[in-house]
């Protein structure tokens, strides 16, 4: 009782000391008398203007008097956890006892002022409830209201009822009256009421509608996302003719089967305008994009492979793409966009690939390897792109395509053997006059149909610019020759115009030994060139594998050319002809010009085969020696150094880092660490006992050896060596892909699309392995939050 009358007397003092500050400022203001100001000063003012002034005007502080009374004892009034503070009613006690612990005394000079809480109160105003922890009273409707978050719409919800609590005893009444007219108290006590009676509020249940709508908006806009992903993986059009003919719509469409709350989400329209998807693939494109950069820079080191094309709407398309070795050595080569170029010069086409560089935040100081076609603005020796760059940067090592090398070569070998020339003429002409033709390829259909041998192939047409998928045509000309005969014979007697003489030219050479054995002998070589070609373009291929590879086809045609096997191939070739060609036989002997004859007689030969043969060996010889020539690339030099480099240390003989390499990779390798490393790199496949090797002879083989985290640790620069080697590119396939992908995604139909739309279409079809790893949640995360209108409409995801 001591503390509580101490606490009191505490509270009173400061009561008093502040109303007497706050008097002496009022008056000194209002009054502007000396006569007024020196009664202040000397206490005269009566007591009731100051107990006037202190209800007027000081009610709050009175307030927080009586908070910092008891809040050294009490904590919150929100904290409270007696039955005063937790019922499902109204505290209202009548004991006075209980009441008395209210009481407030104020001391005046003259008398004692006591106010405490009224038991009368609670009949007044039956939704008082009392705090008997913090000796306050609190609206138990505006309380509950604020505790449980369902106060919407009134703005003030008098926190001196609803959260701090009322003490101003002397003002109790009026405050009363005016609290239970306000809007708080009666949407509270509304609020509460129905929650008690199991009903909800307006506000909560406008708030639940909306939750329920966001979750449905959030589901309808995640179904457009993937629907979109998948039309972009497959290469597909998003719109039609109409946009309710597109297939994203029909797509999302067949998925409202399932969730009806797909069909009301397309009726709406709202977000799947052109423009919103548009927006959509963009966020799709760019995260995957983002992930092959993300990989690229990782690995440190890259290389850089282009080649250009003109799309369906004639416009000039230069795709740009990027070789890079991951920490398990495995080769990736990724596109990184088709850029739209105006101009086929050597120093613009330089200029945009290093912009795209620039702007994927690839350094061309990191680059390795480069790879182009043969064309001069690209490989020109002077001032071609891969020069401008390897000048720039010398250790960018420019590799001439090896598959573009062989297509070169095989062209070489038809334009010198007039064999294999005319022949490839032959079944070009026979494709055009029967393929283009309905009526003409309708009655070859019907003769193949009468034949027994319904396996063979139907005519094929001749690539124009590659020459090493020109197997497949010939082949089918081959087994379809009896039918080719029969067709061309009908339409040379059934018809009188341009093409029955064509039909008869061609039916005449047909008829030749000669025209047969062009044909087999162009099968032989092409064949041969094709599955060179086909090997090589893989994205793991290393040049010791291209190199290994072009070795292989060169002793397999100098194994060819040899007499034995020309007998084979002349008996072969003679026991097909037989019934379908003449004998074999010399050519029709044709006398020089004068101006060209120098007197001495022409070669003769002793029979047909003799002739043949030499025709035979002439284009085994052009095979080997074109190859052997496009092969060896002065830049390919230091691509074998390094080859020979890490086989002779692996095999533990001896070795010795040339200057050229030491100069072009002394910021990459730290070439003294390096020697060491390669004399210890022969003790790692002792190590494995199970799998003796007796020599290596594959870089293949070093890599599989040096997976191990231990072990690229214990030799890092022989790792990063390795990983240099890998990075050189030996083809352009993959921007040869690039561009089968464009002729799939820009149609003649969608050739109006955008340079942006068409590059983030071709990055989700090219990378379809990335796009099935797309987070479509994290896409809609992104789109959402964009616009904050959008934020209210889909809510948090």
């Amino acid at each position: 009782m001591d503390i509580k009358s101490d606490q009191s007397d505490k509270t009173s003092t400061l009561y008093e000391e502040k109303c007497q500050v706050i008097e002496d400022k009022e008056s000194a203001e209002e009054n502007s008398n000396k006569e007024s100001a020196q009664k202040i000063m000397e206490g005269e003012i009566v007591q009731e203007e100051k107990q006037n002034l202190v209800d007027t005007e000081n009610t709050e502080f009175i307030d927080s008097l009586a908070d910092e009374s008891c809040s050294e004892k009490t904590a919150l009034a929100d904290d409270c956890a007696d039955i005063c503070c937790t019922g499902n009613t109204p505290f209202q006690p009548r004991d006075k006892a209980i009441l008395q612990q209210t009481k407030f005394t104020i001391k005046r000079k003259n008398k004692t002022i006591t106010r405490a809480v009224q038991g009368n109160w609670f009949d007044d105003f039956p939704w008082l409830t009392l705090c008997t922890t913090r000796k306050n009273v609190f609206c138990f409707f505006s309380r509950k209201a604020v505790k449980r978050k369902v106060l919407m719409l009134s703005k003030n919800a008098e926190l001196a009822f609803s959260k701090n609590g009322f003490s101003n005893w002397k003002k109790a009444m009026n405050r009363f009256r005016e609290h239970e007219n306000s809007s708080a108290h009666e949407e509270a006590e509304l609020n509460i009421r129905r929650l008690q009676s199991g009903a909800m509020a307006v506000s909560e249940q406008i708030e639940k509608k909306e939750k329920e709508d966001q979750k449905k908006r959030r589901l309808a806009l995640s179904c457009q996302l993937s629907s979109l992903k998948f039309l972009l993986r497959q290469g597909l059009a998003v719109r039609g003719h109409s946009e309710s003919e597109g297939h994203l719509t029909q797509l999302l469409k067949l998925r409202a089967e399932d969730n009806p709350t797909i069909l009301s989400w397309i009726e709406k329209g709202r977000y799947v305008s052109p423009e919103i998807v548009n927006e959509q693939i963009s966020l799709i494109g760019l995260v995957i994009l983002r992930s092959v950069l993300d990989d690229v820079r990782q690995a440190k080191w890259f290389s850089i492979m282009a080649d250009e094309t003109m799309d369906v709407a004639y416009k000039e398309q230069l795709v740009v793409c990027v070789r890079w070795v991951d920490d398990s050595f495995n080769i990736h080569e990724d596109m990184l966009g088709l850029f739209e170029i105006h101009s086929q010069t050597s120093d613009f086409i330089a200029l945009a690939v290093k912009d795209v560089l620039i702007r994927s935040g690839l350094p061309l100081e990191l680059c390795r390897g480069q790879a182009y076609d043969g064309a001069p603005n690209m490989s020109g020796h002077l001032t071609g792109v891969a020069k401008q760059i390897q000048n720039q940067y010398p250790s960018s090592i420019s590799v001439h395509c090896f598959a573009h090398c062989i297509n070169l070569s095989v062209q070489d070998v038809t334009k010198k053997c007039s064999a294999i020339r005319d022949s490839m003429n032959l079944v070009t002409e026979i494709e055009k006059l029967i393929c283009l033709s309905p009526k003409r390829k309708h009655l070859f259909m019907q003769k193949k149909l009468q034949e027994t041998n319904l396996s063979s192939p139907n005519l094929r047409p001749i690539c124009p610019t590659r020459w090493t998928v020109r197997t497949y045509a010939i082949e089918s000309v081959i087994q379809n020759y009896k039918v080719l005969q029969d067709v061309l014979d009908d339409i040379h007697t059934n018809t009188n115009d341009e093409y029955s003489r064509r039909a008869g030219g061609q039916l005449a050479m047909m008829e030749k030994f000669s025209t047969y054995l062009g044909l087999k002998l162009s099968h032989l070589i092409f064949a041969a060139s094709e599955q060179l070609s086909i090997s090589i373009q893989g994205k793991n291929t290393s040049a010791q594998d291209a190199i290994r590879a072009s070795k292989a086809t060169v002793s397999f045609f100098e194994r060819q050319r040899n007499d034995s096997v020309f007998s084979d191939f002349y008996d072969a070739v003679c026991a097909e002809a037989k019934d379908l060609t003449d004998e074999p036989s010399f050519p029709r002997y044709r006398r020089a010009p004068k101006r060209l004859d120098d007197g001495s007689n022409p070669h003769s030969y002793d029979n047909p085969k003799d002739y043949f043969k030499q025709q035979f060996f002439e284009a085994l010889e052009q095979a080997v020696g074109t190859l052997e020539n496009r092969f060896e690339q002065k830049n390919m030099t230091i691509v074998k150094e390094i080859e020979s480099l890490l086989l002779n240390a692996a095999n533990g003989e001896l070795f010795s880092v040339s200057e050229e390499i030491a100069m072009l990779y002394k910021d990459d390798i730290s070439f003294p660490r390096l020697e060491q490393q390669l004399k210890m790199l022969p003790d790692i496949f002792k190590v494995d006992s199970e799998n003796e090797i007796k020599k290596v002879t594959l870089i293949d083989t070093i890599c599989q050896h040096m997976k191990e985290p231990i072990t690229k640790k214990l030799l890092s620069e022989v790792t990063k060596l390795v990983q240099i080697y890998l990075t050189i590119p030996v083809t352009t396939a993959t921007p040869e892909r690039s561009f089968s992908s464009l002729r799939r995604i820009k149609t003649y139909l969608r050739s109006t699309m955008t340079q942006a739309r068409l590059n983030h279409c071709m990055t989700c079809f090219v990378h379809k392995e990335r796009t099935d790893q797309v987070n479509i949640k994290e896409i809609a995360k992104s789109f959402i939050q964009k616009i904050p209108s959008r934020k209210l409409y889909f809510g948090n995801y």
